[in-house]
């Protein structure tokens, strides 16, 4: 994906959530304590989506 569209993504979760997930900076972007605990709470769940899916895919 093009770095326009992740940004264009993250910005639609951050409203969707009505939280910012991230700190931006001129050429720097940081995850802030509640992007921390989002990545850590999805991070699982999605593993494995990603796996389900590949199983499927055999």
């Amino acid at each position: 994906m093009a770095p326009r569209v992740v940004r264009c993504q993250v910005k639609v979760l951050e409203e969707w959530l009505g939280a910012p997930l991230l700190r931006r900076y001129h050429n720097q972007v940081l995850l802030i304590p509640m992007g921390r605990n989002y990545l850590q709470a999805v991070s699982e769940p999605l593993e494995r989506i990603t796996s389900a899916t590949e199983r499927v895919w055999q």
